[in-house]
């Protein structure tokens, strides 16, 4: 029996399949047509963290002198502003500054320019399509400077160690800092060899006699350092070290007529009694007892009674041994002495 033939309604609305796929393709491409769109022209904004460096110059110093962290707001379309982000993300956030060409051509203390120009003109902003719409702080502030070479000695610090014959090979070492800054550097380097000569020690405990090699570290100020290393050498003759010794009673010294007249008390609870510092040879620092050291508080005419008055205090120590640091200060106050005071020894 023949299968009927559908009917005229079922016949004008079904959809072929190729229609249907169609008509989805369609829709598709138009949704991916609105995104693009969206993504390419539609403007937003976004706020970010950079960090501002600046760009080395040939034989000159160039330094940020202000802050170097701006937070700044950058404003274009969603594709530039994801490509801008990830290149950010891959830099740690770091974006580089180059001076122009007239900028170095004179020793300049401070050479000012207006952030948002500076961070639009870094090598990841310039002519990325983005705009900044706005950078805080407001001014990023270059010092440009000459580099210059001079030989200084090396005079090496031994620190807590006493140490005859030191030698430093080469004696001295050439190093590169802005012209400016040649006039303010004390002229020596003294690098800190303490640490350098003990674990030297610990490797070689039946040795007196040392030859290290040491590195130069730039100072501040300093650009480079010819050679890096130097090789110091001596005998060690003394280990020093620092011990806490107290507590350490402190004795007024008052003039005769503030004595007459009015008595010191303490304004801190332990009273007269400090710690002190005490640096010396290892061997007999630990014997050293606080009953050894003097300390003295000095009482002035012009002291005003009934305030609290903050001074440093006066340590005489045994030959051989030295305050490591400044001495302690003490809080005291004046007042009248009574008739029951006066009549005490």
């Amino acid at each position: 029996m023949p299968h009927p033939l559908p009917s005229p309604r079922h016949r004008f609305t079904r959809q072929p399949i190729w229609e249907r796929l169609q008509t989805t393709v369609m829709v598709i491409l138009f949704t991916g047509l609105i995104w693009w769109n969206a993504n390419e022209t539609v403007r937003a904004s976004r706020v970010f963290s950079v960090r501002l460096t600046v760009a080395k110059v040939a034989d000159h110093s160039v330094r940020i002198t202000s802050a170097d962290e701006f937070n700044v707001t950058v404003s274009g379309s969603k594709r530039l502003l994801d490509a801008f982000a990830d290149s950010l993300r891959s830099r740690r956030n770091a974006l580089e500054y180059r001076l122009s060409d007239s900028d170095v051509g004179e020793p300049q203390e401070a050479l000012i320019r207006t952030s948002t120009l500076v961070l639009e003109n870094t090598d990841l902003l310039k002519d990325s399509g983005l705009t900044i719409d706005e950078a805080t702080p407001p001014d990023a502030v270059f010092s440009v400077d000459r580099l210059v070479d001079s030989q200084m000695p090396v005079e090496p610090d031994f620190g807590h160690l006493k140490v005859e014959g030191a030698t430093a090979l080469p004696s001295s070492v050439r190093v590169t800092m802005p012209q400016r800054e040649r006039g303010r550097h004390p002229g020596v380097l003294r690098p800190q060899v303490e640490e350098l000569v003990r674990e030297w020690r610990a490797g070689h405990p039946d040795e007196l006699t040392f030859s290290i090699s040491v590195p130069i570290l730039p100072p501040r100020g300093v650009e480079a350092v010819d050679p890096p290393n130097v090789t110091v050498g001596g005998t060690i003759r003394q280990v020093l070290a620092t011990q806490s010794k107290g507590p350490v009673e402190v004795l007024p010294a008052l003039p005769r007529t503030v004595q007459e007249q009015l008595v010191v008390q303490p304004s801190q609870e332990n009273g007269f009694r400090v710690d002190v510092q005490v640096r010396g040879p290892i061997e007999r620092l630990a014997d050293l007892q606080a009953t050894q050291i003097q300390a003295y508080l000095d009482i002035f005419t012009e002291d005003r009674p009934g305030e609290d008055i903050t001074r440093r205090i006066v340590v005489v120590l045994p030959k051989g041994f030295e305050l490591n640091g400044d001495a302690p200060e003490v809080t005291f106050r004046l007042q009248p002495r009574s008739d029951e005071s006066a009549q005490s020894p």
